[in-house]
């Protein structure tokens, strides 16, 4: 038995719920006929501005007056919470009401009842509300109606829910009683008394909860014994699945007409709530098994065994109470026989719009068995982002068959009046014809949705086409052979459009092996075609396609025929769209930055004609920015991405898929250039942004909200990022499952907030939970190498040199087994991979491996030379390395060259930047060029203290090398300047926790030197040296003693 359930305290009988609305009773049907029982002498002159006429009901709450509003001239209901209750004396609880009631006044939806206003008067509060002429759901029920209209009516109740639950807010009392069905046919639900926001998981889903987040009255079971769930029942937190729950209990009520429940007493009602025991239903009930069915999940006893929403109920609902085809055929025919027997001749008969047929043909792709197939394909994704994405999918695929309707009955007119020449007809058909196939593939793919296709679903509704491009002339693909120039025979693309729809669609949704299966015919058929339009869109496809198989050199090939061949056409449009994926192919693949931007300036030109969509124009501009931002143009890069954005939000809107891309690249880009501030405001409207577009639960929003978590750490605002990192991998895993890849990477994003935090154990356990999760979801993985090396440096920075030796072991092992076979593609990861082993052999004092695998760094970068910072990087390990093995010379030809090479390619890398310069300053003053060396130190040094990232360590170790290069020279003075700054910029324990321990021993380093070149005694710097809070970096300590030991 559930926990605080005693049949004595809750003596009310289950049976005897009045047909009322709750507190709201039912409004009178008009204003003559408002019952007059009540004395009129007992009414309030005025409640606000409103004028009471009669008392129509009182409840626990108080009552509810029907009244006249002189502003509006209008009849509404006002409820009237009396002061006595605690809702109107105790001040939270005040508040909170208000809040509610204001919350609601906010929600806008034909199935909820609409609240005008709210305020107090004489400590009362009071609510404005709808007036709604008609009479309790349940006493409709009374009545025994047919059951296909019960659950008309119960969908029309549950979308109120689902609208209000969108909103934030949960019913926690809903029963027929609280629902009313106007005589006009109206179905509004009412007396949100008790609602409030839910909470899910701990997890708060709003950016700030409306409404307060604790039960209504302390302690109390809130709602109609009869309707509880079985977390009301134990007074458990709530949420929206509870509302569900209420719901199946009244419509298995309403179609079986008997409770699901054993309602004897109290005490066997809320046991068989609490266990689940569903009564069967009688044996005379006619209602489908298949509509039981869809209301039995909403009564199971855990709430996340129900279905994910209202919405993923609703639309099983309508799906399980749809009438089978057949039957309707079947009748129709029976009709049609009996018009032939009983018509002696036809009647007359109006004229036919000959274009009603044209508009009528997407109700072949788009009608409510389709639709019905949909909503029960996201229904049966158990998963927690699906509900959402239909929810917000449905109406977006409505507005596009409209809009196909009115382009295809256009085109159709156009014909008609002989508007246009018959080429230019011929052109705008093609192009709705395409369009209402690719619609209809897509259509396809949603009905047998499986979870990746669920994922996408929204950006692919987004890529259907623009349907204003068939209307215009100057961005239309001429309709005529490619090679003879003779017109295309009508019908002749139709199966040729089609092939293509249906591997658009695929490449729409991912679908890898679709992908494989579909491009086979298209490649087969693509020579053979005679429309040169249709060519184009073809070799697109068909570069997508082996770019998502794998195939990169056939991507190249096929993109660069289609974009040649529509630059000889003069379509305009369609070369855009095909330098788009070009270049950004060719960046991802390396290409050099003149052939891309040869590329893309021919395309700039194109679109310039006027020949291009919006769509097209935000494309190119987004592919010239990450262009410019690989190459590290980054001033060019944002001035490009902020004009995506602005264009795309012009012209699309805020929420559209492709603006909130380009939103993405221009944070990424803000973040790359250290302006941190507009960063962290960008990624904050993106993740607001992706919640409106996507759902709050979507991996696209949870996604961007950990890029806006990284971006915290790097601009060094960790407050609350570790707290809000732990939520992730939860959300990940209530979106996409146990298995979602999600998880692995926010378990590596909590190691980072703890890195940050200086937290290091902690870190190197984040990044192993994600390792583990990796190998498990996915075996062997080139991916998990990366997760090996963050465990082995956050193990160097915890002081536990030996296990971080053993995983950057474990990080080149499982580097060399996943790349072995790849040959020259895989250089560049290998070296990447082999670069964070080296660090760790540095650090760890494994200087002969570390030697060797700098070598074989430099041999994998000469193989694939890519124009990033590697090579800097590379030539600062092998400083590094010299500098240990007691080599300066060969150190400052290492630090120069990779200062040469940032310097040549235009590089931004102000941390590399500076430790090259420092490792230069040391190699100098060490083989005793002293002057030069403090020279450059000084350079580090001012470098440092304009840098952002991790600039507390940047100016740590740059003021280190100043201060010793000043000793060699006797210039104290500078080095004294040196340290000031150091304590000008202190160590962040929020930024700059995760220093390199060397950074920190070189600093104390430096200070004991300047300390006994003033006189201090060796055995006091060494004890300092020894008590550096250093755990278990013996060898750091001792080396520095060496070192101190030599200096003159």
């Amino acid at each position: 038995m559930g926990e605080g359930i005693d049949d004595d305290s809750q003596r009310e009988t289950i049976d005897a719920t009045p047909p009322t609305h709750g507190d709201l009773p039912t409004p009178v049907p008009s204003r003559l006929e408002l019952p007059l029982g009540q004395p009129d002498g007992e009414l309030p002159a005025r409640i606000g501005r409103f004028v009471p006429i009669a008392c129509i009901g009182r409840g626990g709450m108080g009552e509810v007056h029907a009244a006249y509003d002189p502003q509006l001239d209008r009849k509404i209901a006002i409820k009237r919470i009396s002061q006595h209750r605690k809702a109107a004396t105790d001040p939270r609880a005040r508040e909170r009401t208000l809040r509610e009631a204001r919350a609601l006044a906010k929600l806008t939806h034909p199935n909820v009842v609409a609240v005008y206003d709210v305020g107090t008067v004489e400590g009362d509060i009071y609510i404005a509300m709808e007036f709604i002429d008609g009479r309790p759901l349940d006493a409709w029920l009374g009545e025994r109606p047919p059951w296909r209209a019960v659950v008309q009516a119960f969908t029309a109740a549950g979308r109120g829910l689902a609208a209000a639950h969108a909103a934030e807010l949960i019913h926690r009392d809903f029963k027929p009683g609280n629902v009313v069905r106007a005589h006009d046919g109206r179905v509004v639900v009412l007396d949100f008394g008790l609602a409030r926001t839910p909470t899910v998981g701990g997890i708060e889903l709003a950016p700030a909860s409306v409404l307060d987040p604790k039960a209504t009255e302390g302690g109390a079971l809130l709602g109609t014994p009869a309707y509880m769930s079985p977390e009301q029942w134990r007074g458990l937190p709530i949420d929206a699945r509870s509302d569900q729950f209420n719901f199946c209990v009244a419509l298995w009520e309403a179609l079986c007409r008997s409770h699901p429940f054993d309602r004897t007493s109290t005490l066997t009602l809320a046991n068989s709530v609490s266990t689940g025991d569903v009564r069967e239903p009688p044996h005379d009930v006619e209602v489908p098994r298949r509509v039981l069915k869809v209301v039995r999940r909403g009564l199971a006893v855990a709430p996340e065994r129900r279905w994910p929403s209202m919405e993923a109920l609703l639309q099983a609902l309508t799906a399980a109470a749809a009438p089978p085809r057949w039957p309707l055929a079947a009748a129709g025919v029976t009709a049609l026989a009996a018009t032939v027997w009983f018509t002696r001749e036809p009647p007359p008969t109006a004229p036919v719009d000959p274009c009603i047929d044209a508009a009528a043909r997407i109700d072949t792709a788009w009608n409510e068995q389709r639709r019905g197939s949909i909503a029960a394909a996201f229904a049966a994704i158990d998963l927690g982002f699906a509900p959402d994405v239909w929810l917000r999918v449905e109406p977006e695929l409505d507005a596009w068959a409209r809009a196909w309707s009115a382009a295809a009955s256009d085109a159709c007119v156009a014909r008609q009046r002989d508007d246009e020449d018959a080429v230019q007809l011929s052109r705008r058909d093609a192009c709705v014809s395409a369009a209402l196939h690719r619609f209809d593939a897509l259509v396809e793919r949603l009905g047998h949705a499986q979870a990746d296709t669920a994922e996408r679903a929204t950006s692919s509704v987004a890529a259907l086409p623009a349907l204003e491009r068939c209307a215009d002339a100057s961005r239309l693909a001429p309709v005529t052979a490619a090679t003879t120039g003779e017109a295309s025979p009508p019908g002749e693309l139709e199966p040729l459009q089609a092939q293509l729809a249906a591997l658009m669609a695929a490449l729409d949704t991912a679908d890898r092996d679709a992908i494989a299966t579909l491009s086979g015919p298209v490649q087969d058929a693509v020579d053979a075609v005679t429309d040169v339009g249709l060519q184009v869109e073809m070799l697109r496809a068909l570069g997508t396609s082996a770019w998502m198989l794998g195939d990169a050199t056939r991507a190249r090939e096929q993109l660069t025929r289609a974009a040649t061949t529509a630059m000889a056409s003069g379509l305009d449009e369609p070369f855009v769209e095909t330098v788009t994926e070009l270049v950004g192919y060719m960046t991802v693949l390396g290409a050099g930055l003149e052939v891309g931007q040869t590329w893309w300036s021919v395309a700039e030109a194109a679109l310039r004609r006027g020949g291009a969509s919006t769509r097209a124009e935000v494309g190119l501009l987004r592919a010239g920015g990450f262009l410019a931002m690989t190459h590290q143009q980054l001033a060019r890069a944002h001035e490009l991405a902020a004009k995506a954005v602005t264009l795309g939000s012009e012209q699309l809107g805020d929420a559209h898929v492709l603006t909130l891309e380009a939103k993405a690249d221009l944070a990424r880009i803000a973040l790359l250039q250290h302006d941190y501030d507009a960063a962290l405001s960008t990624y904050a409207k993106l993740v607001e942004g992706a919640r409106d577009t996507f759902g709050p639960l979507h991996p696209n929003t949870i996604e961007l909200r950990s890029f806006e978590l990284q971006a915290r750490i790097e601009a060094g605002r960790i407050d609350g990022v570790v707290e809000a990192a732990l939520a992730l991998p939860a959300a990940f895993e209530a979106s996409q499952g146990p298995r979602a890849g999600g998880i692995v990477w926010s378990l590596a994003l909590l190691g980072s907030a703890h890195l940050a935090r200086g937290d290091y154990r902690e870190a190197a356990a984040d990044f192993a939970a994600g390792h583990a999760r990796l190998l498990a979801a996915h075996g062997p993985d080139y991916r998990a190498s990366g997760l090996s090396a963050e465990q082995a440096a956050a193990l160097v920075l915890a002081g536990d040199l030996e296990a971080a030796w053993a995983a950057a072991q474990t990080c080149e092992t499982e580097a060399r087994d996943a790349l072995h076979d790849a040959g020259d593609d895989a250089a560049v990861e290998l070296a990447s991979a082999l670069i964070d082993v080296t660090r760790v052999a540095l650090a760890t004092d494994h200087r002969r491996r570390a030697a060797e695998l700098v070598s074989e760094i430099d041999a994998l970068h000469q193989r694939r030379a890519p124009d990033d910072d590697s090579r800097a990087v590379i030539d600062v390990l092998a400083a590094q390395l010299a500098l240990a093995e007691g080599d300066a010379v060969l150190a400052r030809t290492r630090a120069r060259a990779a200062l040469q090479w940032l310097g040549e390619h235009d590089l931004v890398a102000p941390s590399l930047e500076v430790d090259a310069l420092a490792l230069q300053a040391q190699s100098e003053w060490q083989s005793g060029d002293a002057r030069r060396g403090l020279t450059t130190a000084q350079l580090a040094l001012s470098r440092a203290q304009v840098t952002h990232h991790h600039r507390a360590r940047n100016v740590q170790r740059a003021a280190a090398q100043v201060v010793l290069a000043a000793l060699a020279t006797g210039e104290l003075a500078a080095a004294d300047d040196a340290l000031a700054t150091v304590t000008a910029h202190p160590h962040d324990p929020r930024h700059d926790a995760a220093i390199d321990p060397t950074i920190v021993a070189e600093l104390a380093f430096a200070r004991i030197a300047l300390a006994d070149a003033r006189g201090a005694a060796r055995s006091a710097t060494r004890a300092a040296l020894d008590a550096l809070a250093l755990p278990n970096h013996a060898v750091l300590v001792r080396r520095h003693v060496d070192a101190l030991r030599r200096l003159p």
